[in-house]
């Protein structure tokens, strides 16, 4: 599929032909930012990040065959490589970022029939997307984010993904910088937002709950009055996401009025009722369980029946070490894909919430990271948290926890090999047949490698 010509890329990113080319442009079907993804017809945007210019992997781009080079250098080996290559062109910006979101931005507003929903918040993002993406593709043609692309870069790529037939688009936003929120809400323009919560992921780099919380609100920006904005009742910040919004507004809990908590279950499906329809949630934890209401109570406004929110809720498990039961010798709650204090708290709830009876309950937690000065604050809370589940033993990984001052824990420092064969040994020799382990922790811990380690 054509996305679009290259004079439409030099208008849509006030771009400037450095190339010696005819007007007789190509087409351009896809847009990458790494030069190990570029196919034929690809669009390369070369990044400028702290550690690698992407400008450096321009051969490599056209060997692999883009039709098209952004830039954002005039230098002379820029030129040369362009005059290498006449049949491709070189569109001059002054910021290669910004002009790939300007691109992705007017794209975007070739579909003005298109439900766009976003979904953002400090946990609880990739999950609720799941929730509503499979919820309304029971009734829309759907396109939504693929893996959690939610960021500066990773939103805009995403959007390119949207064709004629896609009648629903539903979008992760995520944000770890001042102003990047803002930035991705300007290239989608949702007319539907949920927020999951205002929590301390990416404290460190924002400074503050509050900061996080305004930063959050940016998502809001462009809902228009028949729109809705969905914001968790019982969060801190709930008033001050809503003040100024001009779209309605659900304040969603377990108890909404629609839709709301029959029953919690941590190792079977809990149970949620969406008006009088009652709907098994395959993932664990009343925090799931909430984003499974959320995304429910959107549906219901975008007119999907109860029915097919059941069949749409019901169509989702565990996926990518989020939150998944793996049974065997032990009985593993798995939840490595990433951790901040407001996930770790739910997981460590849900935890303490297992049936215990005769088997012993083992924790292993992994760092947090990006937290900044909160760091050995936030760590040494999440200790003693984990002290009191009701675990017989308590293992925290990662150079963040070996800095904590409580008692009753083993700390591990690191997050290599050596650590997680520690970890595991230390399990092995704890655990007997039918206990129940926790693994939580930040992606960059992965400590699902444990798994293999202890016969699972």
């Amino acid at each position: 599929m054509t996305l679009f010509s290259v004079e439409e890329l030099l208008a849509s990113c006030n771009g400037q032909l450095i190339s010696p080319i005819s007007r007789d442009f190509s087409k351009i079907e896809d847009v990458a930012t790494d030069s190990r993804l570029v196919k034929k017809g690809s669009l390369f945007v070369p990044l400028i990040g702290e550690k690698q210019d992407g400008h450096a992997f321009i051969k490599n781009a056209i060997s692999a065959g883009a039709s098209a080079v952004l830039v954002s250098s005039q230098s002379e080996q820029i030129k040369r490589i362009a005059m290498e290559n006449p049949s491709v062109p070189f569109v001059f910006v002054q910021n290669t970022l910004k002009a790939l979101q300007d691109v992705a931005e007017q794209y975007v507003s070739r579909f003005p029939n298109l439900l766009k929903c976003a979904v953002t918040g400090s946990s609880g993002k990739t999950t609720t997307k799941e929730f509503l993406s499979s919820i309304l593709s029971t009734r829309f043609s759907v396109i939504s984010t693929k893996g959690n692309l939610n960021s500066e870069t990773g939103l805009p790529l995403s959007v390119f993904g949207i064709q004629n037939q896609h009648e629903a688009g539903v979008f992760e936003l995520g944000m770890n910088r001042v102003g990047e929120m803002a930035e991705i809400s300007r290239v989608l323009k949702p007319n539907y937002v949920i927020i999951t919560n205002i929590g301390s992921a990416h404290l460190g780099k924002l400074g503050s709950r509050e900061k996080i919380a305004s930063e959050k609100k940016h998502a809001l920006d462009f809902v228009k009055e028949d729109g809705i904005a969905l914001v968790p009742l019982e969060d801190d910040f709930a008033d001050f996401l809503c003040d100024g919004v001009r779209s309605s507004i659900v304040r969603f809990s377990l108890n909404s009025k629609c839709a709301s908590l029959v029953s919690l279950d941590a190792l079977s499906p809990s149970v949620i009722r969406v008006c009088d329809t009652k709907i098994n949630v395959h993932i664990p934890g009343r925090h799931n369980a909430l984003d499974a209401i959320a995304a429910a109570l959107l549906s219901l406004y975008l007119g999907v029946s109860p029915a097919q929110i059941k069949e749409g809720i019901e169509s989702v498990f565990p996926s990518n070490a989020r939150s998944e039961v793996v049974r065997g010798t032990f009985t593993v709650v798995k939840d490595c894909y990433n951790a901040n204090p407001d996930s770790l708290k739910a997981a460590l709830r849900l935890f303490s919430e297992l049936p215990q009876k005769e088997n012993k309950k083992i924790v292993v937690l992994g760092e947090m990271l990006e937290l900044g000065d909160e760091s050995k604050k936030a760590h040494e809370e999440a200790a003693l948290l984990a002290t009191k589940c009701g675990a017989s033993l308590v293992i925290l990984v990662g150079d963040e926890f070996s800095k904590v001052n409580v008692e009753n824990v083993v700390t591990i420092p690191g997050r290599n090999e050596n650590a997680i064969e520690e970890a595991a040994r230390l399990i092995q020799k704890e655990a007997k047949k039918g206990d129940l382990i926790l693994l939580k922790g930040s992606r960059a811990v992965a400590l699902e490698r444990i798994l293999p380690l202890i016969g699972m």
